[in-house]
């Protein structure tokens, strides 16, 4: 509540895009959940903590808290041009919301969708869903698209609410970027994630088979290291990703409008 009331606060067209992936993750942990409850190496989600909530949402309010600092409690256009802190600020915001809803996307329809067989990102070998560092065709598609939601979200919102002093119709042709932008951070976010789970955190097959992230007698080693848990990735993959997102949307900003 406290991290939602922030963005909220700040600008409405950021709380609209985090609403979105609140709304699809939530959908997502509900699909196929018998399915994937009978899955022996998925294990079903648990309610979420505020430990997760705060591993998915800092980054994006940490970026919200830096645009208020820049322009205030205010929904504006992202232009590079005239106003490039605010809008480096705002498309950090929406990078990490598109990295965490594209990882969700990518972790909960991934392995109950067809094209589903993972590879160690590290290694393409194959290796047994619920490894942490798989990627798959689906998973991949599944980011892709959980950040074009967020991305359609905030277009939609900003196009209603008509902001700045451009027509509908010019904030339609100025604003469109964002959605590639923000399916790319989907992309991106989930393959940082999977790179850092790939290395970064342990993953063995126990004796029945099950996925595990601690080593212990009786597990064989898979992949990674014991040195950070899912909670960690999640963080490091949207902070690392709000830092270069940026980059590129300044770039097709700049391709797009000459």
């Amino acid at each position: 509540m406290f991290i939602g009331w922030v963005i909220c606060f700040i600008n409405y067209t950021f709380f609209i895009a985090l609403l979105t992936f609140y709304l699809i993750g939530s959908k997502a942990t509900k699909f196929r959940i018998d399915r994937k409850a009978h899955e022996r190496n998925v294990v079903a989600a648990s309610a979420r903590t505020w430990t997760h909530v705060v591993c998915n949402g800092f980054v994006a309010a940490q970026h919200a808290l830096f645009y208020y600092l820049d322009a205030g409690c205010t929904e504006s256009l992202i232009d590079f041009s005239k106003m490039y802190n605010s809008s480096w600020w705002a498309v950090g915001v929406l990078s990490a919301t598109a990295c965490c809803a594209g990882d969700t996307l990518a972790s909960e329809l991934g392995p109950v969708l067809p094209f589903s067989q993972p590879y160690l990102i590290t290694s393409l070998s194959p290796v047994p869903k619920g490894t942490n560092g798989g990627v798959s065709l689906a998973g991949t598609v599944a980011s892709a698209f959980g950040g074009l939601l967020v991305g359609a979200a905030f277009y939609m919102s900003v196009i209603v609410l008509a902001v700045g002093d451009q027509s509908v119709e010019q904030t339609m042709l100025s604003q469109w970027p964002i959605m590639v932008v923000c399916g790319v951070a989907g992309i991106l976010g989930s393959l940082i994630d999977s790179f850092l789970g790939a290395t970064l955190q342990y993953s063995g097959v126990a004796q029945d088979g099950c996925v595990v992230e601690c080593p212990e007698p009786g597990v064989s080693y898979i992949s990674g290291n014991a040195i950070l848990d899912n909670h960690s990735v999640n963080f490091l993959s949207s902070l690392i990703t709000s830092l270069l997102v940026p980059r590129f949307a300044v770039l097709l900003w700049s391709y797009s409008h000459v």
